[in-house]
């Protein structure tokens, strides 16, 4: 609802700026700029969350550890017989 509230206010300060309204040409273009910043600070709140999901956590690093260390052993092994 919050949405369609501010689309309607952009849409008639849009309408008053076009008539040649310059009040309202001021105040479109500080709509724009606040819709510009929210929406930079929207991409930025994301791209800690995509990187955090790539982090792995220490029972999956210590199980990553076991399976090398146990790939490495018997590889060893084969090379001594």
């Amino acid at each position: 609802a919050q949405d369609q509230r501010e689309a309607r206010r952009l849409m008639r300060v849009w309408d008053m700026a076009e008539s040649g309204n310059v009040g309202a040409e001021r105040v479109l273009a500080q709509l724009i700029d606040r819709q510009e910043r929210m929406e930079i600070e929207r991409r930025l709140s994301e791209k800690p969350k995509a990187a955090n999901a790539d982090k792995l956590g220490k029972k999956q690093v210590d199980k990553l550890r076991a399976r090398d260390a146990e790939a490495d052993l018997m590889a060893e092994l084969d090379q001594e017989a």
